[in-house]
């Protein structure tokens, strides 16, 4: 396929004049337009015993790396880790037509043997969906602090367990690539340790250590930071708390909820400042997404929805509905320019998610996930590994 007439933001992540065949899942040339008569087509075509190349003019259009939400639980009235099999083929191809290209299905604190199932059935399903690629899964909870949990249920949080989390690593067989733990917990440091081991991210979050606490943590191996201000102490002058650490340490990126209602622009728009290279992106996006504001029964919970977030019946916040094109729309809107913003939403993520050899940006020889928008960010083609799963 030769892409062609677009805009396209380079691995440098500046918009360049360029042209791009893809060959099979991946990008096999990259090319300035001017250039394009040097690929010899003909020989190619012959090569692979094709009559023709398709090609797609984009022009009037940006192209852009496919978006990466590495916090994620449901969307379209599915949740991961309680739907059944469909539920993760409902989130793949939501995410498609939002231009997400890959995604980390991320878990509730839920009962160990759900856990279990969870991890499983991404594992079964991963190279089967018709959207957006399962890249993995993020284990939030049930490692959590009681004090910090937010909506998550208080009856299955644990104590953080070496031995079952390398249960769950054996059941993953590489699928577990983030963990939340609150890292002041007793057991936290065993499973510090073994994730770094087994090549899996550690963040800090659903947190109520100190500064102290959370500086050893990063010690240790925490070097991602979820929801980074939400459910978690406050940043104060006489006690900066696990803020303070996680903004401080050049080791740590930090995730933001963009979409503006748990986190106010201006402490976005600082964060940015201060972590440049080191944000990203996440819509901790749930199954209400997709739907109008109203109350819902989601899995026996009711579940309010108001003006873009979702509520438990005693009004906790209990995650967005907003995408992570969403996100980068908003970064946008502050000032931000776009190819910061999705450099937060692509490549960043990629990195952290361990993803980024094969994903994450536009280069020769990564996958061919690519998501073409107009001059509002609005999605209008999206391919994964070459194949076209959205067009407006």
């Amino acid at each position: 396929m030769w892409i062609k007439n677009a805009l396209v933001l380079d691995s440098d992540f500046t918009f360049q004049k360029k042209d791009i065949l893809i060959e099979g899942n991946t990008i096999s040339d990259i090319v300035d337009r001017t250039q394009f008569h040097n690929i010899d087509l003909h020989n190619r075509m012959k090569e692979k015993n094709q009559e023709y190349y398709p090609v797609i003019d984009l022009t009037g259009l940006k192209l852009i790396p496919g978006l990466i939400d590495v916090h994620i639980h449901g969307c379209g009235g599915a949740d991961a880790t309680r739907g059944g099999d469909e539920a993760l083929e409902t989130i793949s191809s939501y995410l498609a037509a939002r231009g997400v290209t890959c995604f980390l299905a991320t878990s509730f604190t839920v009962p160990v043997e759900m856990i279990f199932e969870f991890i499983k059935r991404a594992k079964t399903q991963a190279d089967n969906l018709s959207g957006a690629r399962l890249g993995g899964v993020h284990l939030e909870g049930p490692f959590l602090s009681e004090v910090y949990k937010g909506a998550h249920d208080s009856k299955y949080l644990l104590k953080p367990d070496k031995r079952l989390f390398g249960e769950w690593l054996n059941a993953g067989d590489g699928m577990i690539k983030m963990i939340t733990i609150a890292p002041e917990l007793p057991g936290a440091d065993k499973v510090i340790e073994l994730a770094v081991e087994n090549n899996v991210c550690v963040s800090g979050g659903h947190t109520a250590s100190n500064y102290d606490e959370m500086c050893r943590a990063i010690d240790l191996g925490v070097s991602h930071a979820t929801h980074l201000y939400n459910a978690m102490p406050q940043l104060d002058r006489r006690n900066p708390g696990p803020v303070a650490a996680l903004l401080e340490k050049d080791t740590v990126v930090c995730e933001i909820i963009g979409d503006f209602r748990h986190v106010h622009p201006v402490m976005v728009d600082l964060t940015w400042r201060m972590k440049q290279g080191k944000m990203l992106l996440v819509s901790d996006c749930m199954e209400a997404a997709g739907m109008p504001d109203g109350e819902y029964d989601f899995y026996n919970e009711r579940k309010i929805i108001r003006n873009g977030l979702a509520y438990t019946e005693n009004g906790v916040i209990s995650g967005s509905t907003s995408t992570i094109i969403d996100c980068v729309k908003n970064l946008v809107s502050i000032g931000i320019p776009i190819e910061e913003a999705v450099k937060a939403a692509s490549i960043i993520p990629a990195k952290e998610a361990g993803i980024d050899a094969f994903t994450g940006s536009i280069a020769k020889g990564k996958l061919a996930d690519l998501v073409a928008v107009d001059d509002n960010l609005n999605p209008c083609y999206c391919w994964v590994g070459g194949k076209l799963v959205y067009k407006k």
